[in-house]
């Protein structure tokens, strides 16, 4: 337990720190084309926004490139952003496999790349890879810590996955790897929950497991997203009192869950600064410069959430640092 609270306290009680401090000596030219790859989900367009106001800060020429659900859509788009001829191109959370050639000609070309929430990014030659490996494992790691911290040797995990997230392998690895390390005495059941039971029937076969596993004592989850709507099903089947619960990357809907103390914590990462540490990254590979602080790792501000900690209004989700537009704005000498 004190190994867990030890590994975890960088991360417990306030945001881990910011993630860049090293100013550009150099910028891409005002008016160069930063592109940005829109996906079909809703998630998509709203990153978008947030990539537009980095792009504008800049001085750049924001092109947004909109792609279908299908492979075929998404290497057509970036075969435009291809022809656009871009300093600046980012990605959100896709799977890149299907344009990884492509991914490997602008790098080649000089391009700066930068993704956000996707894994296998690196292997495609994409050097400025947010929220990707390191940070899904770290989420995973944090939630173990979290477990054995609270409960210690009498851990009786359900671990809810959904295994059509990209991301999901890498959170189960970094928990399972880290609960062996502190307790290898400790129970971890693997369940898979269907994403598109999200929001529908999830929460009740949550409540169909704990119902089949009565010694269960917590729930942790790959996406908390997959949470919502539990707290009235856990009531429902009388369940509420006997089992605590932690995700990693917890919406609107599940901080509000914890601050009224209805699920008991989250894992968070600063998405708004995320998205702004992608375009930074890649300035920086397009200008010649070494990637700064958590840059090279990937790692946005991240934190442990308890009801606590719930301070700030949770309809606007999590984001430690709402300064972090104009922190990166210094950094870039942008006016």
């Amino acid at each position: 337990m004190s190994a867990a609270k030890a590994d975890m306290a960088a991360y417990a009680g306030k945001a881990s720190a910011f993630p860049v401090g090293t100013p550009l000596t150099k910028r891409v030219p005002a008016g160069s084309t930063l592109a940005y790859l829109q996906c079909a989900a809703p998630t998509c367009a709203l990153a978008g926004k947030a990539v537009a106001g980095a792009a504008q800060a800049l001085g750049l020429n924001y092109h947004p490139v909109q792609s279908g659900s299908s492979s075929t859509d998404v290497t057509a788009a970036m075969n435009s952003i291809i022809a656009l001829n871009p300093k600046i191109v980012i990605i959100p959370g896709l799977n890149p496999g299907p344009f990884c050639t492509q991914l490997k000609q602008l790098t080649s070309m000089g391009v700066g790349v930068g993704t956000f929430g996707v894994v296998g990014a690196q292997a495609c030659g994409v050097e400025a890879s947010m929220n990707g490996e390191t940070s899904q494992k770290l989420g995973g790691r944090l939630m173990a810590d979290w477990v054995v911290a609270n409960k210690g040797a009498e851990a009786k995990v359900a671990l809810y996955v959904s295994p059509e997230l990209s991301f999901s392998a890498n959170v189960q690895t970094g928990f399972t790897t880290q609960m062996k390390e502190l307790c290898a005495s400790c129970s971890v059941r693997i369940v898979k929950i269907p994403l598109a039971s999200y929001a529908s029937t999830a929460p009740s076969m949550m409540v169909s497991d704990l119902q089949r596993n009565a010694d269960t004592n917590t729930m942790v989850f790959d996406n908390q997203e997959g949470a919502i709507g539990l707290p009235s099903a856990l009531r429902t089947a009388g369940l509420s009192d006997r089992v605590k619960e932690i995700g990693w990357g917890p919406e609107p809907a599940n901080l509000s869950d914890i601050k009224s103390g209805q699920i008991t914590a989250g894992v968070g990462v600063d998405v708004p600064t995320m998205i702004w540490m992608a375009v930074d990254a890649a300035i920086r590979i397009a200008t010649g410069q070494p990637l700064a602080g958590e840059e090279t790792q990937g790692v946005p501000p991240t934190q442990v959430l308890q009801q606590s900690d719930i301070t700030f209004d949770p309809t606007n989700g999590f984001a430690p640092y709402p300064d972090f537009a104009q922190r990166f704005i210094k950094l870039w000498g942008a006016p």
